[in-house]
């Protein structure tokens, strides 16, 4: 059954795999750690997947792969949050069953920023190297402009991030929407639409009608 794509839309809602700092943010002094680039042998500035958060989102392309063949319906609309972590997961997810649709970075989708080094982005052009199939949500800046080392984002802020998201989504006509993005902006999303807390864990995700 087609659904009224100005009624209704299906969200995939996919959280990165493990990222490095997911290894260390469980220790005791990890508000202090969280505050550098590198600490240790650990790069935690716009942290990458880990090998394990790797093998994590191979599985979940493995699972999409299998749902594909089975007629699950494909996303027509892809979002990415800019950060490394989430680039990575997208690729790894979807290279394998590339319909060549075009993803797009949008801020909106990254997680709550400030003080905490693995949530500041690389600069637009990085990220274009990085990704040269996706484009950019417009305005989108060379400079990430958004976090600053001594002020973190509010929780509401995210959620008006997350609102502001789902206005843009339901402008388009494209029905069957996947995004690649964080917990905390997870978190905040289905409280937005109502929808009962459902923590992910790295490399999980969660599909949600909206209305």
């Amino acid at each position: 059954t087609q659904l009224n794509s100005s009624k209704y839309k299906l969200i995939f809602l996919a959280r990165h795999g493990e990222g490095w700092h997911n290894v260390l943010d469980k220790r005791s002094d990890w508000d202090y750690i969280s505050r550098f680039d590198t600490f240790e042998n650990y790069t935690l500035f716009d942290a990458d997947l880990t090998p394990k958060g790797e093998d994590q989102i191979e599985q979940v392309s493995e699972y999409w792969t299998k749902e594909l063949k089975n007629d699950s319906p494909y996303p027509d609309l892809f979002y990415i949050s800019p950060l490394r972590r989430t680039l990575h997961t997208y690729h790894i997810t979807w290279s394998q069953n590339d319909d060549g649709i075009i993803p797009i970075v949008d801020e909106d989708l990254r997680e709550r920023y400030g003080i905490q080094t693995p949530e500041k982005r690389h600069t637009k052009d990085w990220i274009a190297h990085y990704c040269p199939t996706c484009v950019f949500e417009n305005g989108f800046t060379e400079q990430d402009e958004l976090w600053q080392p001594d002020v973190e984002e509010t929780k509401q802020h995210v959620a008006e991030r997350a609102t502001a998201w789902l206005k843009t989504v339901f402008e388009k006509d494209e029905q069957i929407v996947s995004v690649t993005t964080h917990s905390g902006l997870i978190a905040q999303l289905l409280k937005v639409i109502g929808h009962p807390k459902h923590p992910l864990y790295p490399g999980q995700l969660i599909p949600v009608v909206v209305k």
